[in-house]
């Protein structure tokens, strides 16, 4: 079988050789090139860096790829370089909002008014404005590797007003309340996880994911937080924080 010529900036799946090794494949000025590394992920993300490579990296050039197909290029290294929870919202996104109203179009076709219009539709239909910022999010982050890759020249997001959203009013326990509360949940299995969620203002994941280990000086009372219990379809893990932020240690207080 002939193999269908690409364009540029066009990549195909990773694959792993017979030697051990994974190879990616990508299209560059009439020419097929490849990267190899020793891991499927490190690889994904060797054929990310050769496509957007400046020094080499072509000029804008239209090409006749849909959305469809190019969705599926940038799912190809996302699975690969994004952690399991956002890569299944971006799919979900994906799915449910993206491929059925762009799909069949090609992807130099997209157009601020198209987009513009979706997230109307989106909002007539009864979706929260926090909903289509998060459409939104998904799609601009895409097309923000469009343009690396030199398949779109802009990112049309940049163009359009997602709706705003209303910040919620947060109204934290007072100090009363907490010793209320921590009072008659004494006899809760739970209780010493309740007394460190109110007393360090820990999330939910991560106080599930902490261990003896992240116990760092019992006597001055210092916690490590590391990693967060994290839910998705493929049941429970156990992964690092998103942000360099998140990784922190925390010293606990006598009460709240």
């Amino acid at each position: 079988m002939v193999e269908k010529k690409r364009g540029n900036g066009e990549g195909g799946k990773p694959r792993k050789r017979p030697d051990g090794r994974w190879e990616a494949r990508y299209w560059l000025n009439g020419k097929r090139k490849s990267v190899y590394a020793a891991t499927r992920k490190e690889v994904a993300e060797k054929l990310r860096d050769a496509m957007t490579t400046k020094d080499d990296a072509p000029a804008f050039e239209a090409t006749n790829i849909t959305f469809t197909e190019f969705l599926t290029q940038y799912e190809d290294v996302a699975k690969e370089i994004m952690k399991r929870r956002s890569f299944e919202t971006y799919r979900d996104i994906a799915r449910a909002h993206l491929l059925p109203a762009f799909g069949k179009l090609k992807l130099k076709d997209l157009t601020r008014e198209h987009v513009q219009k979706m997230y109307a539709r989106k909002r007539d239909a009864s979706l929260s404005a926090a909903r289509v910022r998060r459409i939104h999010g998904v799609l601009s982050a895409a097309l923000n590797k469009a343009v690396l890759w030199h398949m779109v020249p802009h990112n049309i997001c940049k163009e359009v007003s997602p709706p705003r959203v209303e910040a919620p009013e947060i109204k934290p326990l007072t100090k009363e309340q907490a010793k209320r509360f921590l009072a008659i949940a004494e006899t809760d299995r739970y209780h010493a996880l309740y007394v460190l969620g109110i007393t360090t203002g820990m999330r939910f994941g991560e106080l599930a994911g902490l261990a003896w280990s992240n116990l760092e000086d019992l006597d001055a009372r210092m916690v490590r937080v590391s990693r967060a219990l994290v839910t998705g379809y493929g049941g429970q893990t156990l992964e690092s924080p998103n942000t360099a932020g998140s990784r922190r240690t925390i010293k606990h207080s006598r009460e709240p």
